[in-house]
């Protein structure tokens, strides 16, 4: 698997990410719409660790995307970091802005848990 992932160029770790990012975002909306979980009320134990701020996996995604670039990381791990960082990042905005906010009018992009103060939206 490490061999593989060295021998990727970067045409094929993107295309990765992406094909990753749709199965990512497959898996959302199984849950979603087929078992009707919602994030918010899955996640919401989270929120004392977190004091209340909502940590998307887009968010996580992105700090993947800038330690994959600022770190001088091998080659089969800077291709797996690049890979799980589109991925985490393209599948949350895939979902709150191509998804939830054509299906619902709302990206339900919420910075923060409802239950803990008010609930800050983010700029969509």
């Amino acid at each position: 698997m490490l061999a593989f992932l060295a021998s990727l160029s970067t045409a094929h770790v993107v295309s990765v990410g992406v094909v990753a990012a749709i199965v990512v975002e497959v898996a959302t909306l199984v849950m979603r719409f087929g078992f009707a979980m919602k994030s918010p009320t899955v996640t919401h134990r989270a929120a004392r660790f977190t004091r209340g701020w909502r940590v998307h996996h887009g968010f996580v995604g992105l700090a993947v995307l800038v330690l994959a670039a600022a770190l001088p990381l091998p080659p089969p791990w800077g291709n797996l970091a690049w890979i799980a960082g589109i991925a985490l990042f393209l599948s949350d905005a895939i979902h709150h802005f191509a998804v939830l906010h054509p299906v619902f009018g709302d990206s339900e992009f919420d910075l923060r848990y409802p239950e803990h103060g008010s609930d800050v939206r983010g700029p969509f």
